[in-house]
This record gives C-alpha cells, sequence and structure tokens, in this order.
C-alpha cells in the first residue's frame, strides 16, 4: 500500500482543481491500495507567499477566510464518498471518471472530470442496478486559471441541482462533476 502525503501543484486555480479530481479518480481506481491522497498547503496567508508554491486550499487575510476550487474538488469528493468501486465504461477521451456504490447497493456516485472546453452529454445505462429514483449533482466549473479573489471569494463554487432520473446528464465545460444517484 502507498499513501500520497503531499500531492504538490503550483497553483490554486482550477487547472488544479480538475488535475486534484483526477489524481482522485486515479486513487479510487487503485482499490484500496492509496488509501490517503493529501493535497499540499490547505492554509495560505493572501499575497504572503514568495517561494513559488501559490497552491493553498484556504487564503485568509487579517480580515477575511476563502476557498480556492481546488478545496471545493476536495469537498465535493470527501462529501460523496463510496466504498466500492463499480466496473463502468466511457468512450470519450476528454472524460476521466469513476463509479462507486454503498454497500446496500442503493447508491451509485459517479466521479467525473471533463477536461475539454465544451459541454458534453452523457447517457447512462444503468443495467442491473434497479430504477433511479433521484440524482443530485454537484458541479464545479470554469476557466483554467480562475481562482476565488478577496473581492469576488465565491465565484468557483460548486452549483448543486436536483436532476430528473434521466439517462442523459450533462457536464459543463472545464468541469468536475459528482452525480448522486439513487436506486
Amino acid at each position: 500500500r502507498c499513501a500520497i502525503l503531499e500531492e504538490n501543484g503550483n497553483t490554486h486555480d482550477m487547472a488544479r482543481a480538475l488535475a486534484h479530481a483526477v489524481m482522485l479518480n486515479v486513487v479510487r481506481r487503485a482499490a484500496g491500495f492509496v488509501p490517503l491522497d493529501s493535497p499540499a498547503n490547505a492554509l495560505q496567508p493572501y499575497q504572503q507567499n514568495d517561494n513559488g508554491w501559490d497552491q493553498g486550499q484556504i487564503f485568509f487575510s487579517p480580515s477575511q477566510v476563502w476557498m480556492q476550487p481546488p478545496f471545493y474538488a476536495q469537498q465535493m469528493a470527501a462529501m460523496n464518498h463510496q466504498p466500492l468501486l463499480v466496473e463502468s465504461s466511457c468512450t470519450s477521451s476528454d472524460i476521466d471518471y469513476t463509479a462507486t456504490r454503498n454497500e446496500r447497493g442503493d447508491t451509485i456516485v459517479l466521479h467525473i472530470v471533463n477536461c475539454a472546453t465544451a459541454k458534453r452529454e452523457l447517457f447512462l445505462n444503468l443495467s442491473g442496478f434497479g430504477k433511479v429514483m433521484n440524482i443530485r449533482s454537484y458541479s464545479l466549473s470554469g476557466i483554467s486559471n480562475g481562482r476565488n479573489t478577496p473581492e469576488s471569494p465565491t465565484r468557483f463554487v460548486p452549483v448543486e441541482l436536483s436532476l430528473p432520473s434521466a439517462k442523459r446528464l450533462t457536464l459543463e465545460a472545464y468541469s468536475y462533476t459528482v452525480f448522486v444517484i439513487r436506486i
């Protein structure tokens, strides 16, 4: 087994958030070989970093605290963790994904990263899992160098939606989306 104690990156923007989401998918696909993946630098004082590793997830000043896109990607993954990997497939090369489920088999979670600069539609085939009761999505999207600032601390945050139990799902351009499917 292996633990990733410090996943480094020189940014705190949407590109880093998507890279981290892809890394979390890699860890999930390792099916327990990597029980821990920890991104570096949780806290960063605003405009105080002079060593080139500008990678904080939570920024702060004397009067304000705000989160960056990588924080939200980590939060989305943690809030929607399920322990069992589900065999799945996708035909798009711009999509990185994993599917997991709970032990009862009544919840399936898709963690999907769309690295393309265009929206994508997915057609869901859950044969063998039963009838879909409802779907919730959490999606973080934006421009590659998008980051939150003291003036716009919530510009890049996840959007939560309740979806009809449809077979077609939409991925925003340049996004990390978690679909929670209740069966």
